[in-house]
């Protein structure tokens, strides 16, 4: 199997770049912190520009004018919108401890992704997580994306507000959260059960697979319930971030019809 790569934009040691200024705007207003910000010295100020400079004034946050040729050499794309934002690397969350932070909600939804490696698939899963009220994301060191610039970008910023957990192993990581009584739901095309079919006023996790296969086989023997998605037409599957989206609304459609009016 090819090795997966990922752009060195993402691996950044000392510092991690966000660009783009509605990612940046985002990231700023829920209260994320830069350490600098590199702006295109002709830039159109518009109304979000303008409350990105008096974020960073409020929050001293150092800001430089640089030319465009910069900002392309840095983030090794045009896409940036003639703004960059230097961040500390992700903060990734501890599994147990984690795990303790919720015991006080009675129903927590966890994500878990199973070797999804396109960058812009997890920026727009982790967009529709904290809509759709999950407690975190959890996934693997291996085999799977990390939070790069092009993550958050693409999660609007949003990623500031969803706990991400990197674990080592998908597998015991899944009897880990078994053990403290969540349900495990999978997603796959080689059951018979309707998601309407499940139970989701209880604990629970939700697996999503990987863009090509789905869920691993190993995985998928340790969920304890496999469900699928119904689709009249003639397509077999879905992006996996609109089958996220479509299974945690669908979560949080039948937790709302559940609840006493």
């Amino acid at each position: 199997m090819k090795k997966t790569t990922y752009p060195p934009q993402g691996i950044l040691t000392d510092n991690e770049i966000i660009f783009g200024k509605n990612s940046i705007l985002e990231f700023l207003r829920n209260n994320g912190n830069l350490n600098k910000l590199l702006i295109l010295n002709s830039i159109h100020r518009d109304a979000k520009i303008d409350e990105i400079l008096q974020i960073c004034q409020k929050k001293r946050i150092p800001y430089n004018f640089v030319p465009r040729e910069k900002l392309h050499s840095i983030s090794n794309t045009d896409s940036h919108q003639g703004i960059i934002g230097y961040r500390s690397p992700y903060p990734y969350h501890e599994l147990e401890p984690f795990l303790e932070s919720l015991s006080a909600i009675k129903y927590p939804i966890l994500l878990i992704l199973d070797e999804i490696q396109d960058p812009h698939n997890f920026g727009a899963i982790i967009r529709t997580a904290v809509a759709a009220n999950v407690q975190g994301v959890i996934i693997s060191k291996h085999r799977c994306v990390p939070v790069t610039p092009t993550v958050v970008k693409t999660s609007a910023g949003l990623i500031q507000n969803m706990p991400v957990v990197r674990v080592t192993n998908i597998i015991q990581t899944i009897q880990t959260i078994k053990k403290r009584g969540y349900w495990v739901y999978g997603t796959s095309l080689n059951t018979k059960t309707d998601w309407n079919s499940g139970r989701y006023d209880i604990p629970l996790a939700l697996i999503m697979g990987s863009e090509g296969k789905g869920l691993s086989k190993g995985v998928e023997k340790h969920c304890d319930e496999l469900v699928k998605i119904p689709m009249p037409g003639p397509a077999e599957s879905l992006n996996v971030s609109i089958s996220t989206a479509l299974m945690l609304f669908k979560i949080n459609e039948k937790r709302n019809s559940s609840l006493p009016l």
